[in-house]
């Protein structure tokens, strides 16, 4: 139940955001980040779909869970750095497909979210490898921690900074899962709770 919780919490920072985006924005804002969404949201799965197997891998052999996550952890981060990096350098040819008017309106708040998959694939690990542990109370303080910097900070910052509010409020949000995660992770280590 209260890795539901996190859950919830996780649906509303991801879901709720292409509406404030409108809201907060315009249409012409939404559209061109409905395209940087969708494209960043392929580099979430990236890490998603690392940390599935490794929490049921790590429940299965919980004798080899350290190994198991570390090695996961360093495959699924060289792997988004890689595509978060390409993403980045080809920012403008990719929105460019969608337009001229995509590409200028949203280069830069594209790269800060390909940036920012980085520390999301980080935290995505982690909290893969608190759940075989069933650590999940953490992961749901933390899940609400991020849907408040992300909602909030876009509600405050994008009336001023416009749609690359979203990419900045986005990658401090996604370092500061990234940072909660790791002082729980080293309060949760495997086979020991401090």
């Amino acid at each position: 139940g209260v890795d539901y919780i996190g859950y919830v919490f996780l649906q509303l920072s991801t879901t709720l955001l292409p509406f404030l985006v409108l809201v907060g924005a315009n249409a012409r804002a939404a559209g061109v980040f409905a395209a940087i969404w969708m494209m960043i949201a392929m580099l979430d799965t990236l890490a998603h779909n690392a940390g599935v197997p490794l929490a049921a891998e790590a429940a299965r052999a919980p004798a080899e869970a350290a190994a198991t996550e570390r090695a996961v952890r360093w495959r699924t981060l060289v792997l988004v750095g890689a595509a978060a990096a390409i993403a980045a350098v080809a920012a403008w040819p990719l929105l460019h497909i969608f337009g001229a008017e995509f590409a200028a309106a949203g280069t830069l708040t594209f790269q800060l979210m390909a940036a920012a998959s980085v520390p999301r694939a980080y935290a995505v690990i982690s909290f893969a490898a608190m759940r075989a542990q069933r650590k999940v109370a953490p992961i749901a303080a933390i899940e609400a921690t991020h849907a408040a910097l992300v909602l909030g900070g876009c509600v405050l910052l994008l009336p001023q900074l416009g749609l690359v509010a979203v990419g900045i409020v986005w990658l401090g949000a996604q370092c500061a899962l990234a940072g909660l995660c790791a002082l729980m992770r080293a309060r949760y280590t495997w086979g020991k709770t401090q």
